[in-house]
């Protein structure tokens, strides 16, 4: 009988202890997660600036190797779209956040959705405010 209660207490000492762990570790992995999310701003510089540069860069050469589906798709989410534009799709995610970028788009469930017309004429507006910058 000893032995019985002896065997039930260090199996309930054993879960608690594997469940402690396991909290730990995918409190961690969770966090390792959200970190990997979050865009380093002072590596981007002034968004302006960047979208500007990286679009006068990508768009020609960009456009010709895409796909053709996603070059005759008008209306696209937000990986597709950020396909589209040249960028990351964490980097869409910092511009559709900044107030002053403006990208084009309409939330549906929330979900982010954008229409190629938009985007064209939004980056021929972005390539132009950079000329004037200069």
């Amino acid at each position: 009988m000893n032995k019985d209660k002896l065997l039930v207490s260090a199996a309930i000492a054993f879960l608690g202890l594997s469940f402690i762990i396991g909290s730990h570790v995918l409190a961690n992995a969770i966090s390792d997660f959200g970190r990997r999310l979050d865009i380093d701003t002072g590596d981007i510089g002034s968004p302006l600036g960047y979208i500007a540069s990286e679009l006068v860069e990508f768009r020609h050469e960009y456009s010709k190797n895409q796909p053709e589906a996603i070059r005759e798709k008008q209306g696209m989410y937000m990986s597709e779209a950020a396909e589209y534009l040249g960028f990351s799709f964490k980097e869409l995610k910092f511009l559709i956040e900044e107030e002053n970028i403006n990208i084009p788009y309409i939330k549906v469930n929330h979900k982010y959705v954008f229409y190629k017309e938009s985007l064209d004429q939004w980056q021929k507006t972005i390539e132009q405010q950079e000329y004037i910058l200069e």
